[in-house]
């Protein structure tokens, strides 16, 4: 999904990838296929971060608790300095259709029996708290990330009024 730079992050996508990077752990690997789990002695740092072709990607790092949620992957794009984009971890994703192929399943199954099964509620659940958690996950990286360009604007200042 493509996202309006301006819109929800108030900056163009220079100064948010200019103000991610010391708030982030650099990886080599694409961020599917790295733990995003919290490690307590890594102090201010927010994100795992993946730059390759002029695109910065970056994920939150997250907590036990976290873990729960699917791993968005935001992508800041250097020739997109107005927009970016989010997009579901590799895993999210199989749960997402594992989710949808099911209910597909379940709503065959009630077209043929003409009576609703108990698995059809269920699944229609999963798929709600699965996009709350998908919204709460946004959120939660959006706050993030403003919060880092705040910090790194804030250090720029200080510096700046050092140096004076």
């Amino acid at each position: 999904m493509k996202f309006s730079t301006l819109d929800i992050l108030d900056k163009k996508n220079d100064v948010v990838t200019e103000s991610i990077r010391p708030f982030s752990l650099r990886r080599h690997l694409k961020l599917d296929f790295k733990s995003s789990k919290f490690d307590i002695r890594q102090k201010g740092k927010y994100f795992l971060g993946f730059e390759k072709n002029k695109k910065l990607s970056i994920c939150r790092l997250r907590n036990t608790i976290g873990l729960f949620f699917p791993k968005l992957i935001f992508e800041f794009d250097e020739n997109e300095n107005d927009k970016f984009n989010v997009r579901f971890s590799y895993l999210s994703l199989t749960i997402i259709f594992f989710l949808l192929f099911s209910l597909i399943v379940n709503l065959i199954s009630v077209i043929n029996s003409n009576r609703i099964e108990s698995d059809l509620y269920g699944i229609v659940i999963y798929i709600l708290i699965f996009n709350g958690l998908t919204y709460l996950e946004f959120k939660i990286c959006v706050n993030k990330i403003k919060k880092s360009i705040r910090e790194y604007e804030l250090k720029k200042i200080k510096t700046v009024a050092n140096n004076s």
